[in-house]
This record gives C-alpha cells, structure tokens and sequence, in this order.
C-alpha cells in the first residue's frame, strides 16, 4: 500500500500490463473518479474500486430525490428552516472577525454563529467573505487545485420495456484508440464513449407499466461550452441548443445501432444536461460534478474562518458516500467547537 501511494494508476497498471485494452478494462471506473488514469492516485483507485467490487453500488429506492426529501423532512422535524430558491449573497462577520450571520439573495440578514458551506469553495471564498480574513496560504491552496470535469447527460422515457437487457450499467467504447480517451474525446464529444444506466433493471417498477428510464451520459470538458456561456445566461440559447442537440443526436443514434435497436420510435421524453446546465442549478465553476479533481488530500472540515465549516464534494471528494462523510463531520466539528 505504501508503494502504491506513490504511483498514478497508469504506473502502476504498467509494472504488470502491457496490452492497451486490458488496462482499459481495469481502469474502467476511471469516469466515476473524474480523473485519468496518467491523474488518478493508485492507492485511491484501489481502495475505492475494491470497495465497489466486494460490496457493489447502492441506490436509492425509489428515486435519489428521496435522499433530499427525507433530509428536509428530518430538518423541519427539528424546527429547521429550510429557504428554497434562496442563495447566500454575504457571510457577516463582527468586529472580533467573528461570524455574526448571513445574507440572502433577498437582502434578508440571517443571525448565526456558525456557517456550514456546501457550495463550491471557489466561490465561497471569492464571493462571501472578505479576503483579508482569509489567511493567504490557504488561498494559494485553494488556487492550486483543479476544478474536475462536467458531464453531458441525456435523458429519456421511453414507452417499451427493455426486455432484452439485463444489466443496469453498460459502458459503450467506440474508439481504437479508447485508453487515450478513457473519460471523454479531447476531439468532439459527440463521438465519446457512453455510459449507459437503465434504471428499471436496478429494481422491478421503476418507471410505469410497459416504459423504461435510461440515461446516456458522458463526462464533458467546460472548455467547447464557454462559448455559449454569456448568451445562455442571458437566454439567447440558439446556438447552444444546436451544439447540444447535435451531441444528444450522436448518443441516441450510437445507442441505438449497437445496443438498442429501434431506440428513436420509443422516446416518450427526452431532456438534455450540459455543463452550463450544471452551472446554472449548482453555480459550480465550471459546471464541476466532483468539485476539486479526486486525489488523496481533501480540505479540512474546519476552515482558517473560525465558525466556519467545509461540507461538499469541493472538500472531501465527490460522490454520495464522501459528501455525506463530509457532512456527518462538519456537524461533529461544529458541535464541538459550539457545546454549551
């Protein structure tokens, strides 16, 4: 294990691999991590994946949303408020430079003694804290990291079920050179590989009688999309929505030629998510699914701003088990510092 902390996957891949499709195949959950296989730290891909392996993936019955609801639901049971489609504008600070309240999008001041942030940390400690409270090398830190990579997500009802397919997650590689472009093509993105979920063979009923819910997914760059940033922010989406069609058209049709026959005739609904789409819902730089890239060192819960904690994916990695280890320890650290 200490060996292996000090090796990218590629290195160590290579000290037992030689054939390009083998090491393919064994880097495959590379796009779960968000990193290559040249990026991603050895000892991380091992433990993570090892866990996946022996114990397999779990989802959320019915839906993910489920997760959200019964988190609200266990907030407002303890006379939590919660403010829906409300941002933090300012973190308020009293003259001891301590935490004093926050700041609405609707200039409505809240008291606090503490803030725990799940935004990105980029904006965080850009936009709602003076910068002079901020030491400067936990600034340089910050700066030194990289935002990860978006997604470019399709979405469709179809009115058929997919009796012929078994499996719930199948990845699609279309490229010769497939190793070089494990998590998506540094070319055009219409012709990525794809990851494809069908979420009706995780459980029985899923969707109604007779439909399927599928997703066809790739991670994405940010890059091709700054273009289009300024117009979509100010709904002048003409050219982004052909951009994003056109891609969406590429997923559908590879799908259907290699692993769904007549998929076109059975789309009911069909919506699309690009990464100025997750920009726009999460406000991350970027577009970011994992926040910062995953490697072994994440940010501590506890931030150099005293009352203020770290709880996202933008500190302890991405992904639901780290972000919830992230918030179970925010809560943990603030409790302890504010026990009465």
């Amino acid at each position: 294990m200490g060996k292996l902390e000090k090796l990218s996957l590629e290195q160590w891949m290579s000290l037992h691999v030689k054939d390009p499709d083998v090491k393919y195949c064994m880097a495959a959950f590379s796009g779960y991590y968000g990193l290559a296989p040249s990026n991603i730290n050895a000892l991380f891909y091992a433990i993570a994946t090892g866990e996946y392996l022996v114990h397999g993936g779990q989802y959320y019955k019915t839906r993910s949303q489920d997760l959200s609801d019964t988190l609200a639901q266990a907030i407002e049971e303890k006379k939590g408020k919660i403010l829906y489609n409300t941002m933090a504008e300012q973190i308020l600070f009293d003259e001891n430079n301590a935490i004093k309240g926050v700041v609405d999008s609707q200039g409505k001041a809240h008291p606090a003694k503490a803030v725990i942030a799940n935004c990105s940390v980029p904006v965080l400690f850009d936009r709602l804290i003076p910068k002079s409270l901020v030491p400067v090398a936990y600034t340089k830190k910050i700066e030194e990291k990289n935002t990860s990579l978006s997604s470019f997500v399709v979405f469709l009802g179809l009115n058929k079920e997919l009796s012929h397919i078994k499996d719930y997650e199948i990845d699609l590689s279309f490229k010769a050179n497939r190793y070089d472009n494990i998590l998506a093509s540094q070319e055009d993105l219409a012709r990525s590989d794809i990851g494809v979920t069908i979420y009706d063979n995780l459980f029985k009923g899923y969707s109604g009688p007779g439909k399927t819910t599928l997703t066809v997914m790739s991670l994405a760059d940010y890059g091709p999309w700054k273009k289009f940033q300024k117009d979509y922010f100010n709904d002048n989406k003409v050219a982004y929505n052909r951009e994003k069609n056109r891609i969406a058209a590429s997923f559908v049709k590879r799908l259907e030629e290699t692993l769904i026959p007549g998929l076109s005739d059975m789309i009911e609904v069909m919506e699309v998510g690009t990464p100025l789409t997750n920009m726009f819902y999460t406000q991350n730089p970027g577009g970011a699914i994992y926040g910062f890239d995953r490697d072994m060192e994440h940010l501590a819960t506890r931030t150099p701003v005293k009352g203020l904690y770290l709880a996202s994916a933008w500190s302890h990695g991405g992904g639901y088990t780290p972000v919830m280890m992230a918030g179970r320890e925010a809560a943990s650290e603030m409790l302890k510092d504010f026990k009465s």
